[in-house]
């Protein structure tokens, strides 16, 4: 009744309402939900689209917000429709590297979930490569290259050479580096004939076992085909090396080597140069002639190096037109100087002896070019000198006399 009297007297009262009522008012807000995918983490590789979703159960009318734990720039795009809102990240970079959080407000209550993307980069095998040729006994230096790795801190290499390992190498020093890195491992080593054949192979391992990626690990194989040089050249002559004129001859190389080399035929010219004659391992010479003789050259050849063998052929004849003469003159005076000259048209001169005769035995003149030269010539240089070119087929003989007047 005062409450009443109060109204009609036209005064102001004001029903407070009860703190229990307030209470029950904001519990009545109906619960809810959030959920966030694909998880509460993403492994993305770098350069790929990644597109987080934030779903609302149980409210009607939501709205979203979306930033990073550290408040640092999104770098993404936001989209929202209904109980669902986007933020997609496209190209991933380094830069989205984060845990991002969703907060949701429903009425008067907010809920926040939050998602981690963590980053990768291992897009391609190994890159094998070898400095040069492989070559028996000589050092050779391989390569192992990985591109593009990200954590490259967790990055190890290891290199097979079959089943052994034969090197390894990790690149801890890179801890907490934010970029791709391209890395490799090096190592020299002798490869020899009994590596043919095997199997190079390089492993490269991404050690991070908290993400679920596929491949962790990547390897290349090359195998080893181990060159070796030419060696061992030898030549076989038939049926011999010294021929009499008109005669054939085969001359056959064989050499060694991976792969089998190549054989040329060469003859040596008067200038040092060779005259390449057949890429035949057998050189053949019919109806041989004298300027046939000489050096004749076989070289085994492959990529991995060359060798060479040497063989002298000789084309006898008997020797013909032999000439010793004495110049000025056979009769000299005492005093004078005199040449003894002895030629023959066709054998060389190396096969010309010059002796001067005597009853107690024959004297060799050390001759050149089949010349011998008396200076001063005395009483007893007087007497017979004789020319002889002999060979396996034949024998002639010059001779003269020689008078020294006092």
């Amino acid at each position: 009744s005062e409450s009443a009297s109060q109204a009609e007297s036209g005064s102001v009262f004001k029903f407070p309402i009860p703190t229990l009522a307030y209470k029950e008012f904001r519990n009545s807000e109906k619960p809810f939900t959030v959920e966030i995918s694909p998880g509460p983490q993403v492994i993305a590789q770098i350069g790929d689209s990644v597109v987080l979703t934030c779903g609302v159960t149980g409210c009607e009318s939501p709205s979203f917000s979306w930033r990073t734990q550290i408040d640092s720039p999104l770098s993404g795009q936001v989209k929202t429709e209904g109980t669902k809102s986007t933020l997609t990240l496209s190209p991933v970079n380094f830069e989205n590297e984060h845990s991002y959080l969703c907060t949701v407000t429903c009425g008067h209550k907010k809920l926040e979930k939050r998602i981690s993307v963590d980053l990768y980069s291992f897009p391609r095998d190994p890159e094998i490569e070898m400095s040069g040729l492989l070559v028996s006994g000589n050092p050779v230096t391989v390569s192992c290259e990985v591109p593009s790795v990200y954590p490259s801190d967790r990055l190890e290499i290891e290199l097979f050479k079959g089943e052994s390992i034969i090197e390894s190498k990790t690149f801890l020093e890179d801890m907490d580096k934010k970029s791709l890195e391209t890395k490799s491992l090096e190592m020299t080593f002798i490869p020899t004939t009994e590596d043919a054949g095997k199997v190079l192979v390089c492993l490269a391992q991404l050690h991070v076992g908290e993400m679920e990626f596929e491949p962790k690990q990547r390897q290349s194989t090359q195998t080893l085909y181990v060159n070796v040089a030419p060696r061992d050249t030898t030549i076989l002559v038939s049926p011999s090396s010294i021929l009499e004129e008109g005669s054939s001859v085969n001359m056959t190389c064989f050499s060694n080597g991976l792969p089998a080399p190549e054989i040329l035929w060469s003859r040596q010219l008067n200038n040092g140069h060779l005259q390449l004659l057949s890429e035949n391992s057998t050189l053949t010479l019919t109806s041989t002639k004298m300027e046939d003789s000489g050096i004749y050259v076989c070289e085994g050849i492959n990529q991995a190096g060359r060798s060479k063998k040497e063989v002298e052929l000789i084309i006898q004849v008997a020797p013909k037109d032999i000439q010793l003469i004495a110049f000025p003159s056979k009769s000299v005076k005492e005093g004078d100087t005199v040449i003894i000259s002895c030629t023959c048209g066709n054998v060389p001169k190396t096969w010309i002896i010059l002796k001067k005769k005597a009853e107690t035995g024959d004297t060799v003149l050390k001759s050149r070019d089949g010349a011998y030269t008396i200076h001063k010539v005395q009483l007893e240089d007087a007497g017979v000198y004789e020319c002889e070119s002999k060979n396996e087929v034949g024998l002639q003989l010059r001779s003269l006399t020689l008078d020294v007047k006092g």
